[in-house]
């Protein structure tokens, strides 16, 4: 499990406020990756009594209770989500850890937007609906952001603007550089930089390559553009044709 990020604040005497992020499936994971924010709120110092508060990356709030033992409640983990005004924006189950049962999401104004169906993290079955409750074409609930063109387009402009630093080659260093970055709502990358390294001229290399990329088509969860984590493993190696760089080939 990812390390949770941990903002202890003390409030006043007795009161204390810790903050962790959470995916979509409400397990604590890095800011980057984060869909949601937990805010844990003790009222006494036994740490025991107090309030779990759910808000969006926004800071809308999404779901709110008191509890009289916080930590009994975080123990058993979360299994239905409803709003703090108690007209729902997002309603699902959990089994170990997987989406199971209803997954729904609903409009403001409390008419439902989709219903999917799920049996241990696998979509079963799913609808989508439209502000006024008509049935409308469905699209999944997350959708991950693509490089224009598709995974072939992307490897194209890999293979074409890479250049194999001279010095590695002569010395044979080479290996796969994993590189992270945050694909933005309007597609732009930010937060470039390595996850996994081979050696200091392949990695300046990866980078420089991410940075010419043009936008993407960003990634959406429930309709909505969102930020998405993502990893790009980059070969340096020889090459014949696309296939062999894929590694696909036979």
């Amino acid at each position: 499990m990812t390390l949770a990020i941990l903002i202890p604040a003390a409030i006043s005497a007795q009161t204390r406020t810790e903050k962790y992020y959470l995916d979509s499936t409400l397990q604590v994971c890095d800011s980057l990756s984060a869909k949601f924010i937990s805010y844990h709120i003790y009222n006494d110092s036994l740490a025991q009594n107090g309030i779990i508060r759910i808000t969006d990356l926004d800071g809308e709030i999404l779901h709110e209770d008191e509890y009289s033992n916080i930590p009994d409640k975080v123990s058993k983990g979360y299994t239905k989500w409803l709003t703090y005004n108690v007209t729902p924006r997002f309603l699902t189950t959990f089994k170990d850890g997987n989406w199971h049962g209803e997954l729904c999401t609903f409009y403001v104004s409390g008419q439902i937007k989709r219903r999917d169906i799920y049996e241990n993290g696998v979509l079963v079955s799913g609808n989508c609906y439209t502000a006024s409750g008509l049935d409308t074409t469905y699209t999944n609930y997350e959708i991950h952001p693509i490089f224009k063109g598709g995974e072939v387009e992307r490897v194209r402009f890999l293979i074409k603007n890479i250049k194999y630093p001279k010095a590695a080659y002569r010395k044979g260093i080479a290996g796969v550089v994993v590189v992270k970055f945050v694909v933005g709502k309007d597609g732009t990358l930010s937060n470039i930089g390595i996850q996994e390294s081979v050696h200091p001229l392949l990695d300046e290399e990866a980078l420089r390559v991410i940075r010419l990329m043009p936008p993407w088509i960003p990634g959406t969860q429930d309709g909505e553009n969102v930020r998405v984590q993502f990893y790009m493993p980059i070969k340096f190696s020889v090459f014949n044709n696309i296939d062999e760089f894929l590694g696909t080939s036979n």
